[in-house]
């Protein structure tokens, strides 16, 4: 997870994906090898600006 590998606190990390996913950067997928986390990747319009 993003918050053991960093020291930003669970909360804060959430909160930013929220917004990303508010603003249509990211969008969530299943993890297939892991059925309990979540991927996030990036939109195709992200990627073209």
């Amino acid at each position: 997870m993003i918050f053991e590998k960093t020291d930003i606190r669970p909360r804060t990390i959430k909160y930013a994906i929220k917004m990303l996913k508010e603003q249509n950067l990211i969008r969530e997928a299943p993890n297939w090898r892991d059925m309990r986390e979540k991927l996030y990747l990036r939109n195709a319009a992200a990627r073209t600006s």
